[in-house]
């Protein structure tokens, strides 16, 4: 995490870059200025300084940003919650109006990915109470997300009966069935109530068929957990409880 230093004195503000080892780096003459690349950039409004932009140079990971719409909630999304889960790890976002004398912060919401190609799962808590999720997400795009009144506060979980899960609940190991009808790409993942992926179990192209895959469920807490098939163009989701 960088600091911009401001002041209202006779003292300029500065850009402080993090070393990563407890020290910082003044780097406020080496800002230059571009957009949408990815990169947290800065526009300062001193009052010394006047108005400044800054570049952010060194941002060889990946990242999403996102901006979202509300429907039932108020059209910015003010007051929304965004938490991305990538690599085990949850980053939180706030859509928050705040800002100072001369600035505001941006409505965006920037999540940095450090290198990764996809983030698992994006949830957003609107303001409304509508929770909504997102899986399997790739990285380096601006996304558009539309509050989507249709989900409620539920999980929009889609039980089919073209796969099934025994024993569940289940205190070792489960078994998740299901059958494809062509050669497809599919998917498979285990999910915490969070929207954390706890393990993949499939990640390959198979012929038709029927497929049983074990999922050792010892180690985990016990509590509702999610599967999530992607086989071709169809997304089928279910509960596992685990005791």
């Amino acid at each position: 995490m960088d600091i911009y230093h401001t002041t209202y004195g006779d003292q300029a503000n500065m850009l402080l870059h993090n070393n990563g080892d407890g020290s910082f780096t003044n780097t406020t003459t080496q800002a230059g200025v571009q957009y949408n690349d990815g990169a947290m950039d800065l526009f300062a409004a001193g009052h010394i300084d006047k108005y400044r932009p800054f570049k952010n140079n060194n941002c060889p990971g990946s990242f999403l940003n996102i901006i979202l719409v509300g429907v039932e909630s108020n059209p910015n999304g003010i007051g929304a919650q965004a938490d991305v889960w990538v690599s085990g790890q949850r980053i939180s976002r706030n859509v928050l109006p705040d800002g100072g004398f001369h600035d505001n912060s941006d409505l965006k919401l920037h999540f940095g990915l450090d290198g990764a190609y996809s983030a698992d799962s994006l949830i957003i808590s609107w303001p409304s109470g509508i929770i909504q999720k997102m899986y399997d997400i790739n990285a380096n795009q601006f996304l558009t997300v539309i509050e989507d009144e249709s989900t409620g506060t539920t999980d929009g979980i889609i039980e089919s009966t073209d796969i099934t899960v025994f024993p569940n609940p289940v205190s070792s190991t489960t078994h998740i069935r299901y059958s494809i009808l062509d050669t497809r790409y599919s998917k498979l993942c285990v999910y915490d109530s969070f929207g954390r992926k706890i393990q993949t179990l499939v990640e390959e192209i198979q012929a038709a068929g029927t497929y049983t895959i074990s999922f050792n469920a010892e180690g985990l807490q016990a509590g509702v957990y999610f599967y999530r098939l992607i086989s071709g163009g169809q997304v089928v989701s279910g509960k596992v409880i685990i005791q």
